[in-house]
């Protein structure tokens, strides 16, 4: 859409806000805004239906009870922004940036789409919200029946109140998160973490909660029935304290254990959140779903390793030889990557299988959201399922 056009519906919309009789509401439906800058616009109960908006700037845009029914939002910036009471039934915002938005009684819920002629039925919309940030967000009494949020992150979240029935929240960050009151039946948290949420007056009936982590969870006031709590992960741990130094010996035991639990062995997954791994050679080898939090990598060499679904936030990896490396559906968010040398690498997706393996055909991205790249050497770099909202020093 050309942007004086869109200038110009703008302008007769503001004077729609103000009552005045040459206004007229905005009506988006269908209009191609690929790349449009809304910032801080006011588009209260704008009409975007079926718009494409893939990578649109919408920060602290006012989107106030809005119509955003199958609207493709992939990429966009809506970090902010105020959404509340917006219709977002089957849109897609795969990688959405909604940091700090305001989504009180906004609609997610699986849509239902009639056909234009009897014999072609009715279409469930799943609401695919997967890879997305929502970290700070407010989502009091969102309708999110069905919807996918597999790897997103929504840690400190207010979901009070919040319908999140048979959703999916695979790998899903929801430290620290107000969850008081929320529904989360027959929900999928697995691998999801949960420290420190508050589950007050919660529903986790029938939830799959296989590897979640619930460390500082308090479930007396919460429903569980028929939900696998036994499978999750309820060790005590401290949010402040910082994890114990392992020695040399100690971390390449781990490493070993997480070899053998790759390959179906009796293993286990390795995890090695703060620890120091400046250094090493992990050339080579498979790292998938290795915890690497907040852990010092700094000089060392992971030349054709693969991380998949691992987490590497906030890891400083400053001067690693990362050349042909695999990073797929893997956490980056926040990690120092600066002097690295990441030629040949791929900062891929990776589909998430269900519980007999069978193909899910959701996919979780590789989010280097806030990372430092200055420096580093990135010939050749596959970016193509990457998430690089706040990314510094990459060259465009």
């Amino acid at each position: 859409m050309d942007p004086i056009d869109i200038k110009e519906m703008l302008h007769h919309h503001h004077l729609w806000l103000k009552g005045m009789p040459s206004g007229k509401p905005a009506d988006f439906a269908g209009r191609d805004l690929t790349g449009a800058d809304f910032s801080g616009a006011d588009l209260r109960r704008a009409s975007f239906r079926m718009a494409k908006l893939r990578d649109a700037r919408l920060t602290k845009a006012q989107l106030v009870q809005c119509d955003l029914f199958k609207a493709d939002l992939s990429g966009a910036d809506l970090s902010e922004a105020d959404l509340s009471r917006a219709d977002l039934r089957g849109a897609t915002l795969e990688s959405v940036n909604m940091a700090g938005a305001n989504l009180t009684g906004a609609n997610f819920r699986r849509g239902l789409e009639l056909g234009q002629d009897a014999g072609e039925g009715v279409e469930v919309l799943r609401q695919n919200v997967t890879g997305s940030n929502f970290a700070g967000a407010t989502l009091v009494g969102v309708d999110a029946l069905g919807a996918d949020f597999s790897g997103s992150n929504l840690a400190g979240a207010n979901l009070q109140d919040a319908a999140l029935t048979d959703c999916q929240l695979v790998s899903v960050d929801l430290t620290g998160a107000d969850l008081a009151g929320a529904t989360l039946a027959s929900a999928n948290l697995v691998g999801a973490e949960l420290s420190g949420a508050n589950l007050a007056g919660a529903t986790l009936q029938g939830a799959n909660l296989t590897d979640a982590h619930l460390h500082g969870v308090d479930l007396s006031n919460v429903e569980t029935f028929g939900a696998n709590v036994v499978m999750a992960n309820m060790a005590p741990e401290p949010a402040s304290a910082a994890p114990k130094p392992m020695t040399e010996a100690e971390i390449h035991a781990a490493l070993a254990a997480h070899k053998s639990w790759v390959g179906g062995g009796d293993g286990r997954p390795a995890n090695l959140r703060g620890q120091d791994l400046s250094g090493f050679d992990l050339a080579g080898l498979d790292l998938s779903g290795i915890k690497l939090r907040g852990a010092a990598l700094r000089d060392a060499t992971v030349d054709n390793t693969t991380f998949q679904f691992a987490d590497l936030s906030g890891a400083d990896m400053r001067g690693c030889s990362a050349l042909g490396t695999t990073f797929a559906g893997c956490n980056l968010t926040g990690a120092d990557l600066r002097n690295g040398r990441f030629s040949g690498s791929r900062f891929a997706s990776a589909e998430i299988l269900s519980g007999t393996g069978e193909r899910t055909g959701r996919r979780i991205y590789t989010d280097l959201s806030n990372a430092r790249l200055a420096g580093a050497t990135c010939d050749g770099v596959d970016w193509a399922d990457a998430i690089l909202h706040d990314v510094s020093g990459l060259e465009p």
